[in-house]
C-alpha cells in the first residue's frame, strides 16, 4: 500500500497496524522517518504495477491532480483500489485549490483512470464536510475483479482484512 502525502506517517502506521505492508511518500516527511520517504506525488519513484492500494488525502496539495491520477494508476497493480479522501474544509496553508470548487472536475478526471466503486460523505467536527471515494484502476486490456474476489484471493493468502467502513452495501474488506 502506498500512502501519498504521508507526512509523518500516521495513516502508514495506522494501515500497517491493521496488517498492511505500507510506505508513504511526502516532500517532507521528517527527518529518521522510517514509515515515509521523500517523494513527488506528480513522478511516484516506484515500478509500474507494484501496488495493490494507493490512499491520499491531499489531493487539494497537489497542483496538477490530473498528472498525479495517471501516476497513481501507472503504479497500481491492474484492477486494484485507489482510494481518496477529499476533504471540503476551507482550505489551509498548504493547499494550491480549494477542493470545495473542484469536486466535479476532480471526480471527472478521476474517471478517467478509475471506475468509482462506493463514495460516501462525512460530517465531522465543526461541521467539516470528506467526500471519500473508493475506485478501482481501470484496466484497459483486461477485465476487472469484482470486490468478492478480491476479498477471497485476500482471504486465501492468508492476508488480514482491512475495513473500510460504508460502501454502498455495508463495510468492504481489502
Amino acid at each position: 500500500m502506498l500512502c501519498v502525502g504521508a507526512r509523518l506517517g500516521g495513516e502508514v502506521r495506522a494501515f500497517k497496524g491493521m496488517g498492511a505492508l505500507a510506505i508513504g511518500v511526502d516532500f517532507n516527511p521528517g527527518s529518521r522517518n522510517p514509515h515515509v520517504l521523500w517523494g513527488d506525488a506528480h513522478a511516484l519513484a516506484f515500478p509500474n504495477h507494484t501496488f495493490e492500494v494507493v490512499y491520499t488525502n491531499i489531493i487539494d496539495h497537489i497542483p496538477d491532480y490530473a498528472r498525479f491520477f495517471k501516476e497513481s494508476h501507472r503504479v497500481l497493480r491492474p484492477g486494484r483500489l485507489f482510494l481518496i479522501d477529499i476533504d471540503q474544509n476551507i482550505p489551509d496553508h498548504f493547499a494550491v485549490h480549494s477542493n470545495r470548487r473542484k469536486l466535479c472536475d476532480l471526480e471527472a478526471e478521476m474517471r478517467q483512470w478509475f471506475s468509482i466503486e462506493g463514495h460516501f460523505s462525512v460530517t465531522g467536527e465543526m461541521n467539516n464536510v470528506t467526500q471519500f471515494y473508493v475506485t478501482r484502476a481501470r484496466t484497459f486490456a483486461v477485465s476487472k475483479p469484482d470486490l468478492d474476489t478480491l476479498i477471497a484471493t485476500r482471504k486465501a493468502e492468508g492476508r488480514r482484512a482491512m475495513c473500510i467502513p460504508k460502501l454502498r452495501s455495508g463495510a468492504v474488506y481489502l
